[in-house]
């Protein structure tokens, strides 16, 4: 049939097959992985009864995942600013430009990781990061992350998308 048995319980095989992944990183779902932990944290912290959910599923269960780096496309990260935090369209491209080399007229996406495609006054520019995160930080190597720290954080002055107030008004 192709299916493939094993004498150990499926918790076991599980972490024996996770024994063999070096590294994983959520790319997409973190913050419903992060969300479910807490409440099953909470449901287990109130004593909550354990209802299965079918299957021996019950609160305890999280589905999840994972996929071989090399059969996963990240998607766009996207943002959308309301304004230039008082700043002229000109004023906020000198801003960029002096953390980003900055090309225009630039492709919709960027061709390549660790650069960003802005669309403002009606054209699209290309913004090269003039001072690249080191390889070993693969969290501030990020599209992400050089966004926030290179232009959201310090231009714009959002220091965090979804909670910063100050933020809120901008994006």
């Amino acid at each position: 049939t192709g299916v493939q048995t094993c004498a150990l319980p499926i918790s076991s095989q599980l972490v024996a097959a996770f024994s063999r992944v070096e590294a994983l990183y959520i790319a997409d779902g973190h913050h419903r992985a992060a969300s479910a932990a807490r409440a099953r944290t909470t449901l287990r912290e109130s004593g909550a009864p354990r209802p299965p959910m079918g299957d021996a599923a019950d609160y305890t269960t999280v589905l999840a995942v994972a996929f071989p780096h090399d059969q996963v496309q990240i998607l766009p990260y996207n943002r959308v600013v309301k304004d230039l935090c008082g700043m002229t369209s000109r004023q906020f491209l000198a801003a960029v430009s002096e953390r980003f080399v900055v090309t225009t007229p630039g492709p919709a996406a960027p061709e390549e990781a660790g650069h960003v495609s802005m669309y403002l006054d009606g054209q699209w520019h290309l913004l090269t990061p003039r001072q690249r995160p080191t390889a070993t930080d693969p969290i501030a190597s990020l599209d992400v992350s050089i966004l926030q720290d290179a232009l959201l954080a310090p231009t714009l002055q959002i220091a965090d998308v979804r909670m910063d107030k100050i933020g809120r008004a901008h994006v």
